[in-house]
């Protein structure tokens, strides 16, 4: 049986992936950890694609039915993550006050303890490299079978594959 995750695990593993102790600043410490180059549309999209699921986890844990002072903490706990991936985090020495080591230090770690409640909401198998490789091959041969297609409106054929056109096949499933 295949190992089920959910978002705030994936964040939590996220954070612990970049606890490294460096003085190089934050963009460019994410872009090596990324293996992407710093402020390019990849490195972008990434920090996008972690942002967003930083906030369908804050939108699950609101919406929950956790005490509110818990509540109102784990909200907390997630926007301090996001603060790791933007302005000053980004700019300032990964190991500075302002910097994201701090948050993802202080704050990613915790995301994994919202595993239960985000779990009642969404979760999915945990992919192992070689089913990662396959799906995207798959999703390869759907995009070009699509766009050699003439059933169906060709704006909605058009639509998926422009939400597929992310810069990695498979949209975030990096």
């Amino acid at each position: 049986m295949a190992t089920i995750t959910d978002p705030a695990t994936e964040l939590s593993d996220v954070a612990s992936n970049l606890l490294d102790s460096t003085n190089t600043k934050g963009g460019a410490y994410l872009a090596e950890k990324f293996e992407v180059e710093p402020w390019s549309a990849e490195f972008y999209k990434i920090v996008a694609c972690i942002l967003e699921r930083a906030d369908l986890v804050y939108d699950i844990v609101v919406a929950s039915d956790m005490k509110p002072i818990n509540r109102d903490k784990a909200a907390e706990e997630i926007t301090a993550f996001k603060n790791g991936f933007a302005g000053s985090a980004l700019f300032n020495v990964w190991n500075h006050g302002n910097g994201g080591l701090p948050a993802m230090r202080d704050h990613g770690a915790r995301l994994g303890f919202l595993e239960k409640t985000v779990r009642q909401v969404v979760s999915y198998p945990e992919l192992e490299e070689h089913e990662r490789k396959e799906m995207i091959a798959l999703i390869n041969v759907y995009m070009e079978e699509l766009q050699d297609s003439d059933e169906g409106p060709a704006f909605v054929r058009q639509a998926i594959m422009d939400v597929n056109r992310t810069g990695f096949p498979g949209g975030c499933l990096v």
